[in-house]
């Protein structure tokens, strides 16, 4: 599994991942607190925006933009260059400004991955770029630096999770150029970090209104289906699938049966992209708390979807990633059933 780029298993379970991840978004959230002078002027300009949101989002948000920043800013201010950034082309440096980050975020709209995050960080944006010269020096420099910080500290409390992304970057990414996942499965180390702090910290954040929710759906990927099986899932709606129990070893067997036991839905996606697809998916999910399963990159982008869209949202990251349409030719992944539960509140 050297393509894998991610791992959460600690022999065979993935349980001391959920104690590092605590911990290091414990540590995380110590570190945006240093921004809670800008998200009260952010909350007192930005009207409705400023009152809908918890602290723990903005300060998530602000790490993100330095975050993406310290990965993309560069080659997107690069506006000759259209191709995907390559490690030894990030030597320079580019003075990190409003009108920079208004250029950032054009080019991540334009990859097609970070629509729902793109749309978040407008807001701010729009915000620093109605101040003073001075105050958006002093914020971005201070964002730049947070992100500093959590990338070092991250390398060294989930580094052990993502040790083989530097390899896949670069011995199978370049198999990907010009295809259309090339930006999504050239993640760097960090942004994996982000992923698994943000999901954790979007936990924190939605739990409640979760919890209060009248019913419970938890959204599972194919590729939780067991390899070399005659799968028997049965179309229930369009793009979407029911388990039909066919085999007690699959994962996705698993997870219905504990439904079926605690009285949630659980309903097959075939695609990360048609997770709350469609115009009718907040209706769908009206009065719904829904537990997306995924993997790790794509939890902060459909967390902020399930977000706009109304819907409490709560995240269980893929044990590894398993699909054969962007990793390698296809594995069965798992998820931490414990995991799970705890969140369920089972």
């Amino acid at each position: 599994m050297e393509s894998i780029t991610y791992n959460l298993l600690r022999g065979q379970s993935s349980d001391q991942y959920y104690q590092d991840i605590s911990t290091f978004t414990d540590y995380t959230i110590q570190l945006l607190a240093g921004f809670q002078g800008v998200i009260k002027s952010f909350r007192d300009l930005s009207g409705q925006r400023g009152t809908e949101d918890s602290d723990l989002e903005y300060g998530l948000e602000l790490l993100t933009i330095g975050i993406l920043w310290q990965v993309y800013g560069p080659f997107a201010c690069r506006e000759a260059d259209s191709s995907f950034p390559q490690q030894e082309k990030l030597h320079f440096r580019v003075q990190f400004q409003s009108s920079n980050l208004k250029q950032l975020l054009k080019w991540l709209l334009g990859t097609g991955e970070f629509t729902e995050t793109t749309k978040r960080l407008q807001a701010w944006a729009a915000f620093l770029s109605a101040q003073a010269a001075v105050f958006q020096e002093r914020i971005l420099k201070e964002v730049s630096e947070v992100a500093a910080r959590f990338t070092t500290q991250g390398k060294l409390a989930l580094g052990v999770y993502t040790k083989n992304v530097a390899s896949f970057l670069e011995v199978h990414l370049p198999a990907h150029l010009g295809k259309e996942d090339y930006v999504f499965c050239g993640r760097r180390e960090e942004e994996y970090h982000l992923n698994m702090v943000g999901a954790e910290i979007m936990n924190r954040a939605f739990q409640s209104s979760f919890l209060l929710s009248k019913r419970k759906a938890v959204l599972i990927p194919i590729c939780l289906r067991q390899p070399k099986t005659n799968c028997q899932m049965q179309e229930c709606s369009q793009g979407e699938y029911h388990c039909r129990g066919c085999s007690e070893a699959c994962p996705v067997n698993k997870v219905t049966s504990l439904g079926e036991e605690d009285n949630f839905q659980v309903v097959i996606i075939p695609h990360e992209s048609m997770v709350f697809a469609g115009n009718n998916a907040a209706s769908v999910f009206q009065n719904t708390g829904v537990v997306g399963v995924a993997c790790v990159t794509t939890l902060l982008e459909n967390g902020w979807k399930a977000k706009a869209l109304g819907i409490p949202v709560q995240c269980v990251p893929l044990d590894y990633s398993g699909c054969k349409s962007h990793w390698h030719s296809g594995i069965s992944t798992n998820l931490n059933l414990k995991e799970l539960s705890r969140i369920l509140d089972i």
